[in-house]
């Protein structure tokens, strides 16, 4: 976890020890050295250790070579609740060919909170989710949360209408991203923005608090973060929009999250990359949660219709960035792609990669974009970022058209609900294998905890398939309920050995399900 309360009990730790072909050393074994694919079982041991009083917390642990999420706990009975970091050392104590190996990372046991504000962690075991303690609603316990929301016009829609609030929040959208006008002094309007904050409060509804105007203004920023750092609705800070597309300073959102971290400790701070790689490691270097933005629906991916070029890897803009044909195949290749990029820059003891959460494309008919998505589209995009591995979904724009706002809050209210959280959040996305010629045209991950999996399943397609759909899964399958769509006939996947299948499939098709495995 990204950070511990005093009272806690327990804490852990993740040891990675990959083979990488990006960084680190060479690695030598006890028969020298070894490549990825040589069958050769190696394993580190390792101590951890509280650096301040070299007291070992974990001995002799083992650590499988070319392995990750190895996490080991240990008691927090020896840490004070403090606001500077504890340095905490990993060493190995056998090594082969006497390779000593040794990082230094930092822990977090602050103290709880003496007002009504909120705590927020950030998980890294299952890709860095976002977890909440407050007071907020008299709680007094530790809840994950997927968070599914919009980003909403603050002076077209939120100011001072508290029944659009009250309207947007009915949809079962669990967060809130007001976005805010453009004055560098006071983005939302007083005394209108502290009236939403303390309806928010009363209704349990969780702020996205957006920053784009000021983050890069330190006296700005300070003054903003002192107001509301102890609202109960607080859940996040969003410093950049977009930094790489606007050609921001590559150091401002890293300055503005060092500037965050020690104003309040207790939330993490997130922003949004429009680009496909465009300064990746400077620009996210500032987020403890990463946004991504491809838009890929409506518009021209190989010929700008604003500027009137060409447009490819190198040149020209779309309002896509990278973008290539099959449109819906941009999202989970955005995501891939993230996550590629944060395994080149991982380094010994340095902070975990932060979580990636997905912006959908909710809007269209203006700029590059010729339309809005549809609603089949909406779905499958925010199922797409989901199979890849996006621990939330905060799309663009509210307000949404109808039969966006509809769908999108239905499956709100399965994505967000507990019985599928516990799945997203406790467990990490398995690649599952697709049998038969929609191979390429479709995408599906699943989520095991324990017997039970949950299983996501997308077509690309904007054609009907009217042959059977089967996929391998890693079990015996038994019982089979669909999720999503809601209410749709459980009987219409069925399952066969470790294979489940489906007669046909119809065009952007989406099914959530919740299977038993034997």
């Amino acid at each position: 976890m990204s950070l511990y309360l005093e009272g806690e009990s327990e804490a852990s730790l993740i040891i990675d020890a990959p083979l990488s072909y990006e960084v680190g050393q060479p690695f030598c074994s006890s028969e020298g050295y070894i490549s990825e694919n040589s069958g050769e079982s190696q394993e580190l041991r390792f101590d951890i250790v509280k650096v301040d009083t070299e007291e070992i917390l974990v001995h002799n642990v083992s650590v499988p070579v070319n392995s990750t999420k190895n996490e080991f706990s240990f008691p927090l009975s020896s840490f004070n609740s403090s606001f500077t970091p504890y340095d905490i050392l990993i060493k190995t104590i056998s090594a082969p060919c006497s390779t000593n190996i040794e990082a230094v990372t930092q822990l977090r046991v602050l103290p709880s909170r003496n007002d009504s504000g909120s705590v927020v962690k950030v998980d890294y075991l299952y890709g860095g989710i976002s977890t909440f303690y407050s007071s907020l609603n008299s709680s007094t316990s530790w809840k994950y949360i997927f968070p599914y929301s919009y980003y909403v016009s603050w002076g077209g829609y939120l100011k001072g209408s508290e029944s659009n609030l009250k309207s947007f929040a009915d949809y079962g959208f669990n967060i809130i991203h007001p976005i805010p006008g453009g004055s560098q002094t006071e983005p939302f309007d007083e005394p209108e923005f502290t009236e939403f904050l303390d309806t928010l409060d009363e209704m349990g509804l969780w702020l996205m608090y957006d920053m784009r105007w000021t983050y890069k203004n330190a006296t700005a920023l300070t003054s903003q973060v002192e107001a509301l750092k102890s609202r109960k609705s607080l859940l996040l800070w969003y410093t950049a929009d977009e930094p790489d597309g606007q050609g921001d300073p590559l150091d401002a959102p890293s300055q503005a999250h060092t500037t965050l971290k020690s104003l309040d400790p207790y939330h993490p701070v997130s922003l949004v990359l429009n680009c496909h790689n465009f300064h990746f490691a400077a620009y996210s270097a500032g987020a403890d949660i990463l946004l991504t933005d491809p838009y890929p629906i409506g518009t021209n991916l190989t010929f700008s219709t604003q500027w009137h070029t060409p447009c490819n890897l190198t040149y020209g803009d779309c309002g896509c960035d990278a973008c290539a044909a099959p449109a819906l195949s941009n999202i989970p290749a955005r995501l891939d792609a993230f996550a590629l990029y944060q395994t080149w820059l991982a380094r010994p003891g340095a902070r975990p990669p932060p979580p990636l959460w997905a912006v959908p494309q909710a809007f269209g008919a203006a700029e590059y974009w010729a339309r809005v998505p549809t609603a089949a589209e909406e779905v499958a995009m925010a199922a797409l970022a989901v199979n890849h591995a996006a621990k939330g979904l905060v799309a663009w724009m509210w307000p949404a058209a109808d039969e966006l706002a509809d769908v999108t809050g239905r499956l709100a209210g399965v994505l967000a609900s507990e019985r599928v959280v516990r799945f997203l959040l406790g467990a990490q996305p398995a690649r599952l294998r697709v049998a038969g010629p929609q191979e390429s045209e479709i995408d599906a991950a699943g989520w095991r905890v324990g017997a039970k999996m949950l299983l996501s399943v997308v077509s690309m397609s904007y054609d009907a398939y009217a042959g059977s759909v089967t996929l391998e899964l890693p079990a015996a399958a038994d019982k089979v309920e669909v999720l999503w769509p809601v209410g749709a006939d459980s009987a219409s996947w069925v399952a066969n050995g470790d294979k489940i299948a489906k007669s046909a499939l119809s065009a952007l098709e989406v099914s959530l399900l919740l299977i038993d495995l034997e």
